[in-house]
């Protein structure tokens, strides 16, 4: 295990960063970074400024670190800056030119973490840099063998987002297949290790997702519950966007099961929370549903 990930930055100080971000090649110069025994692999306190490599004129600045991985191991990234919002991009190499970037992760706040599995022996990068071009600022950067927890946690991250590619092809059953596996691993993760805030936010998304899709499939005693699942955890984490969208599915769903008062209910605490936050799409939105739902009462002066 000791040789499984490798520094060679002080080997090759220049590489080619070729990526699907760029409009042409350029050269990147390969920071250096202490090689540690496994789990924590390397570790690096780095800063991006002005002077480092660049994604192209108008872009930002980036910190490039280079390693060699074998095959099927599980690598865990984490970046935490305390002066910008961070951002990983993992690329792979063809010779001593960087060929393509294969997986990557915007933070959230002040960290940001990506846990893969290499898909090939060989030479892998990482991009350390931030979300506006101005970042800039101190950072620690840290690469370790992922633990089980974090390899399952993945794999449930991938089942959301096969989810979400399904739902928007209109595919809800399958949407639903994937988003209650990922639940399931969620759920297990909970009770063995517990959950971060980012995690349980993903959970209150599967679970307004799946009320999303089985509404579509007109089955709404269950776009309800997990609708109400939503709504319930989105307002333990302040979550207003997916409260908002919870109470719009809870309304609707209600409207198609003529529960008019219920759909009623519900419409208005949607209102008043577009209100509170000046969302005038979800502000229209409610007051349209709410329009409809008097109508069918014969309650005309008020719709």
């Amino acid at each position: 295990m000791t040789t499984a990930l490798t520094i060679f930055a002080t080997q090759k100080p220049g590489l080619t960063y070729r990526s699907s971000k760029l409009e042409q090649s350029e050269t990147f110069q390969i920071k250096q970074a202490e090689s540690i025994t496994p789990p924590l692999i390397f570790q690096v306190d780095g800063i991006l400024e002005e002077g480092d490599n660049t994604f192209g004129e108008n872009s930002g600045w980036v910190d490039a670190y280079a390693f060699e991985g074998q095959n099927r191991l599980a690598v865990t990234i984490t970046v935490i800056s305390e002066d910008f919002t961070p951002v990983i991009d993992v690329f792979d190499y063809v010779g001593d030119n960087v060929n393509e970037v294969i997986d990557g992760r915007t933070g959230n706040a002040d960290t940001v973490s990506l846990t893969l599995i290499l898909p090939n022996d060989g030479f892998y990068g990482i991009g350390v840099l931030g979300t506006t071009p101005d970042s800039q600022g101190t950072y620690q950067l840290t690469v370790s063998v992922a633990s089980v927890a974090e390899v399952v946690q993945m794999q449930a991250e991938q089942l959301l987002e096969q989810g979400i590619q399904d739902y928007e092809q209109r595919l809800f059953q399958e949407a639903i297949a994937s988003w209650e596996q990922a639940i399931e691993i969620y759920q297990g993760l909970e009770s063995a290790y517990g959950l971060t805030e980012l995690s349980h936010r993903d959970i209150a998304f599967l679970f307004m997702g799946l009320g999303n899709a089985y509404r579509h499939l007109a089955q709404y005693e269950k776009a309800i519950i997990f609708s109400e699942q939503a709504l319930q955890l989105s307002r333990q984490l302040n979550d207003r966007v997916i409260q908002n969208f919870s109470l719009q599915g809870l309304s609707n769903a209600h409207f198609r099961l003529s529960q008019y008062e219920e759909a009623i209910a519900f419409s208005e605490q949607a209102l008043e929370l577009s209100r509170q936050f000046d969302d005038r799409a979800g502000e229209g939105d409610a007051i349209g549903s709410l329009g409809i739902a008097h109508g069918r009462l014969g309650r005309y002066q008020q719709a």
